[in-house]
């Protein structure tokens, strides 16, 4: 049971490639993010990441999307998607290749990955762009790095691999742990390992573990240099890691649904375990592969939503190929070898029937649903679609130069901003309740508005709920100084927005 003919294998990929173009693009429904749409936007309309606008994610996706939305002459959230897909199709590359060449170039092993990551991925890539995406991709390709040149040049390989890891802690904080443990790895594997160079001069272990951390090292570093020279050293240490060791942010509780869909995206790491302990070979890199996957998962920690598993999903997609090409691809036996083999007993026989059935049924249960189309209709785009009829209501009674704020201001909401193109007054902060409770927030907005305040305000009293009793001041603030004009009814996943325009004297 193998594959060996390249046409054969650049069809299946090629397949694979085409069905998630057409899927992402014309039936599966993506949200957007504030970090990979309105907060790029804002950055071109002249804010300034933690200056004027305070976020506690990680800024890389926001930085690209910043320059992308610079070079290409694409509406930001078409950017959005098409980026997204091309990670997404990177990815699919990614994990064939590194699947395959940890089974001796097994092209059975990487068909298997590729597969069943084009499979799971829409179940929790679920976001354009995301955070833990590009965290995943990061780290996919620095294990390449050193899956394939870590034997020949393993200083080059060891930088490299250190700077892709570097980069991933860019797209998200989260990623230091993976960079950590592969650091330590790389301690840990004897010099040896590390082969000879072209020359036949063996590489000391010393040199390949300081280019790894001087490749690790410079990305964030690079970062800290730049946000230092701008002045904004102090509140970025604060937002990207004070606040998220404060304890403010909510956390989002592990369901049984989720745990089920865990459970079975990650069925392979169990017996990929129980492989390392019978294969000598490729144990070390399979070690490699389990300590990413492992790190990769804490993503999850402490909001266990969906589109935070797409930075351990790669590799439990690699887990799952190199599992696969070992038990079957690697083989040089034939198929008529593995039927004379089954066990013979009918009672076994229909055990594993029976569990092969229900497992592979759970599985297509939880990929299909996420192509049932959901209210704002195939393709559609929650956390921006929705908003298109308050948006032309607004752009319809606001002038050219006015200024917007939304109460609260969320994960979705920022999107009005890019919509409408009205820029908050001077500072935008999320509007949900550990964002507010942060020191000086509030009276730092308030005292803003004193002197700048925003022309309108759009308040979703159903979202309100959740930013108590925080957001109350602000929301005291409008409807002091402002004007009720006009209440749309029923936005999609947001309940009534009313409109308010600033009281002028």
């Amino acid at each position: 049971m193998r594959i060996r003919s390249p046409h054969l294998i650049r069809l299946i990929l090629g397949s694979i490639l085409l069905f998630q173009a057409i899927t992402h693009l014309t039936w599966l429904s993506i949200s957007a993010h504030s970090g990979q749409v309105a907060i790029p936007y804002l950055l071109n309309q002249g804010l300034s990441l933690f200056d004027t606008v305070w976020e506690q994610h990680a800024p890389g996706t926001s930085l690209i999307m910043t320059l992308a939305q610079r070079v290409l002459p694409l509406e930001p959230i078409t950017l959005a998607r098409l980026l997204n897909l091309v990670v997404v199709g990177a990815i699919t590359l990614l994990v064939y290749r590194i699947a395959s060449t940890l089974v001796n170039n097994s092209p059975m092993a990487g068909i298997a990955a590729a597969l069943f990551w084009a499979w799971w991925e829409p179940v929790y890539g679920t976001v354009l762009f995301y955070f833990d995406t590009l965290l995943g991709l990061c780290v996919c390709v620095a294990l390449l790095i050193w899956v394939e040149q870590g034997k020949r040049r393993p200083f080059a390989a060891a930088f490299g691999a250190g700077l892709w890891m570097g980069l991933a802690t860019l797209m998200k904080q989260h990623a230091w742990a993976a960079l950590i443990l592969f650091g330590l790895y790389l301690f840990w594997e004897s010099p040896s390992e590390g082969g000879r160079d072209e020359s036949g001069t063996q590489k000391s272990g010393y040199l390949r573990r300081a280019g790894y951390w001087v490749g690790a090292l410079l990305p964030p570093l690079v970062l800290i240099g730049v946000v230092g020279l701008q002045g904004n050293l102090e509140r970025y240490l604060y937002w990207n890691w004070g606040f998220n060791f404060s304890g403010l942010m909510e956390n989002a509780p592990l369901t049984g649904d989720f745990v089920r869909k865990l459970t079975l995206s990650n069925l392979f790491a169990a017996p990929l375990g129980l492989l390392m302990f019978r294969r000598a070979a490729p144990k070390r890199l399979w070690i490699l592969l389990f300590l990413l996957w492992a790190s990769t998962t804490l993503t999850l920690i402490p909001r266990f939503n969906h589109f935070h598993a797409m930075a351990h999903l790669p590799f439990a997609a690699i887990i799952a190929g190199v599992v696969v090409g070992t038990l079957v691809g690697e083989t040089n036996k034939p198929a008529s070898h593995w039927i004379s083999n089954l066990p013979h007993t009918l009672t076994r026989d229909l055990v594993l029937i029976g569990l092969l059935l229900a497992v592979g049924a759970a599985i297509f249960g939880t990929g299909i649903v996420v192509y049932i189309p959901n209210v704002l209709g195939r393709a559609a785009i929650p956390a921006y679609d929705e908003f298109d009829l308050l948006a032309r209501r607004l752009s319809a009674l606001s002038a050219p130069g006015d200024r917007l704020f939304v109460l609260p201001e969320t994960d979705s909401t920022p999107n009005l901003h890019v919509i409408t193109g009205l820029l908050p007054p001077r500072t935008w902060i999320k509007g949900w309740r550990w964002y507010l409770e942060a020191p000086g927030v509030i009276d730092h907005l308030l005292t803003e508005w004193a002197q700048s305040p925003p022309d309108w305000v759009i308040v979703f009293p159903d979202l309100m709920a959740e930013s108590q009793p925080e957001i109350g001041s602000l929301y005291q603030w409008v409807i002091t100084h402002c004007e009720m004009v006009e209440t749309i009814k029923g936005v999609v996943f947001h309940g009534d927005a009313v409109i308010y325009r600033l009281q002028k004297p």
